[in-house]
């Protein structure tokens, strides 16, 4: 099999100052298709065949950087508009016992991107991220009944608070610790296997959670040694 695509892309920059960046982007993006376990379409899955088509994304993106405070504080935004063909989702086949990956004809996904990092001190670093996503599936021949449901693999939201602390220490070594607090939205897996009469449909997705993380140790500009967990 063979799978290809032209990836046009435009943008379009303007800095009314310094410190302010506004943009504009049209672009489509690609990633090859590829194969499944040998013979996984004779189990009759709708969905389900030995290969999985490619992704052809066409993204519409307008956002603005920008740096504040001299400099210590970047504040960043975007919104997007993105129409794909060829969404993947996971999917395992109770009948054959197999990971497989299907795709979606027609999918459109819309958002809010927000970013903020803040130097509050010389060794203090704050770090918020916030994306808001909605998703839905527009299409597809083989598992039609899927049409209007959210997409595969795609959170409603997700988010990030982190907090660095470095404390520079003899022979160019820093002691650092950071705490990153991470937040996933619900996402749905996918159409399910249509085998298990409790999966119709979109397969019951995976709740919302929150974690957290702790990194400890010390760094020079050329290598780190950390001591990480997380929830």
């Amino acid at each position: 099999e063979t799978w290809d695509a032209t990836q046009p892309k435009l943008t379009l920059r303007w800095r009314p100052s310094d410190n302010v960046t506004l943009y504009g982007d049209i672009s489509r993006g690609f990633r090859s298709g590829g194969f499944n376990q040998s013979g996984v379409a004779l189990a009759g899955v709708a969905g389900v065949n030995d290969t999985f088509d490619k992704q052809v994304a066409d993204t519409i993106e307008v956002g603005i950087k920008t740096q504040l405070a001299n400099n210590r504080v970047n504040l960043n935004a975007a919104i997007y508009d993105t129409d794909l063909d060829g969404a993947y989702y996971f999917i395992f086949l109770v009948s054959s016992s197999t990971q497989n990956l299907g795709s979606i004809d027609k999918v459109h996904y819309s958002g809010v991107e927000l970013e903020l990092n803040a130097l509050l001190t010389d060794n203090l670093n704050l770090n918020v991220g916030l994306a808001s996503m909605d998703s839905e599936i527009k299409g597809d021949s083989q598992i039609p009944h899927v049409v209007g449901e959210q997409v595969p693999l795609a959170p409603e939201y997700t988010a990030n608070l982190g907090v660095n602390w470095t404390k520079p220490l003899n022979a160019g070594r820093s002691f650092v610790i950071r705490g990153d607090w991470p937040a996933v939205g619900v996402t749905w897996w996918g159409p399910g296997d249509v085998a298990i009469p409790s999966l119709p449909g979109n397969a019951p997705p995976r709740a919302k959670y929150r974690l957290i993380g702790v990194r400890v140790g010390q760094q020079r500009d050329v290598w780190s040694a950390l001591l990480w967990s997380t929830n």
